[in-house]
């Protein structure tokens, strides 16, 4: 029993070692800057000796070089190789696109997938449901940020400048509950990161809603933004359980399958993890 118990301290020993290294590496692939023994070690919350030694072996395979200069630390161009050569066999958007559609056989309804642009969303991706009503984004097209779902959630976890660039000029009202107001549209991102979703209930449209969530990449990078499509009978301004829980859990596992580690994110919020 004694050498069962000393096995099991050796290997989760082992694990805590490998866990504590890859914590390292995605700081500094994340970091733009080079980063000292002491910051990475307040920043992981680890002895500033023990840290060292991670990081002498790292460099010793040849994922991490120091400044010889400043001894600061960087991760190596060996990163990049690698991730390129994981970028050549996986394709992110066919990731996406099984999820997605898994998600929308699920609920029934039409789910669409866009990317941010520079005045508003632009839908790349349309998965038609089985409503008799057909409720769907047409491919291509751009939508507003502030009167749609995916358009809350892209300013909420994209780029602060999106913010602000959508204030530069008036927003405009597609129907009465559009909102408008900076102050107002600035408590409802706010809500929406606390959140991980948002919804827009016959915002854009009478009698439409839809619910979104966002994708994000390494380091906490908006990546897409995706959104069930319905009437606001089908989709509630307060969404019902199963479809928050299966939008988030999607969320979630597209968003860990493109490489988002929530410990190292960097970004504004951050989708419900479990």
């Amino acid at each position: 029993m004694r050498r069962i118990g000393r096995l099991t301290g050796v290997v989760n020993t082992v694990i805590e070692s490998v866990e504590l290294a890859l914590r390292i590496l995605e700081l500094l692939i994340h970091s733009e800057q080079k980063k000292g023994v002491s910051e990475l070690a307040r920043e992981i919350d680890l002895p500033k000796a023990r840290t060292h030694r991670h990081l002498v072996t790292l460099m010793n395979l040849g994922y991490v070089e120091q400044d010889p200069e400043t001894e600061k630390y960087a991760a190596s161009p060996k990163i990049y190789m690698l991730g390129q050569a994981l970028a050549d066999r996986v394709d992110s958007l066919a990731v996406v696109r099984k999820m997605l559609g898994a998600l929308r056989d699920e609920l029934g309804m039409s789910v669409a997938l866009s990317v941010s642009v520079p005045k508003g969303i632009r839908v790349v991706e349309n998965f038609r449901g089985n409503s008799i009503i057909d409720v769907s984004a047409k491919s291509g097209a751009e939508l507003p940020f502030h009167a749609t779902a995916q358009g809350k959630v892209a300013l909420a976890f994209g780029p602060k400048e999106l913010l602000e660039r959508c204030f530069e000029s008036p927003l405009q009202v597609f129907t009465p509950q559009t909102i408008v107001a900076p102050d107002q549209l600035r408590s409802e991102l706010s809500l929406v990161r606390r959140r991980g979703w948002a919804v827009a209930p016959e915002e854009f449209e009478p009698a439409f809603n839809a619910l979104a969530a966002p994708i994000f990449g390494p380091g906490g990078k908006l990546l897409y933004t995706f959104a069930l499509l319905d009437t606001l009978h089908g989709i509630p301004a307060e969404p019902k359980e199963i479809q928050l829980r299966l939008l988030t859990e999607a969320s979630v596992e597209i968003s860990r399958k493109l490489g988002w580690n929530k410990s190292t994110s960097i970004i504004h919020g951050s989708p419900p993890g479990r």
